[in-house]
């Protein structure tokens, strides 16, 4: 069982409490589009383990590097990815190939037989960078 203190935009702050595979905060927030689940989403993909320091040094590569075409929301809507076709991944509707992600995200979109839109960040990121924005990337699944 895990326990874990974090904020709740609806009530301030929460506990975590888990049963089985099952999650919820202590408002009740079950919806998949509220920010509490959310922190769920990124705290079950980093194992428990995600405190607001994390989730800062995530957020903060997204919007150096992705957010201009992946837009502040992960919708694909971002003010650089307007003239781009085919338009950047919607984080909140694509399905998460981990793998896949991983490697279009370090060598760009044609390493995994996508448009050559993307180019690849690995001069620019770390490995573990890669992986951590791409746990915040989950994060605007609904």
């Amino acid at each position: 069982m895990v326990a874990q203190s974090f904020r709740c935009r609806r009530k301030g702050p929460k506990i975590l409490r888990t049963t089985g595979d099952y999650m919820r905060c202590q408002s009740g927030t079950q919806n998949a589009r509220s920010g509490c689940m959310r922190w769920f989403a990124l705290l079950a993909l980093l194992g428990g383990q995600v405190g607001a320091e994390d989730l800062a040094k995530e957020k903060t590569i997204y919007q150096e590097h992705c957010a201009k075409c992946h837009g502040q929301n992960g919708d694909g809507k971002g003010r650089a990815g307007r003239s781009l076709d085919p338009k950047p991944t919607d984080f909140t509707m694509a399905v998460a190939n981990d793998a896949e992600w991983f490697k279009a995200t370090k060598f760009g979109s044609k390493a995994v037989d996508k448009s050559n839109g993307m180019e690849g960040y690995e001069k620019v990121l770390s490995d573990e960078q890669i992986r951590q924005v791409l746990a915040y990337c989950k994060t605007f699944k609904r």
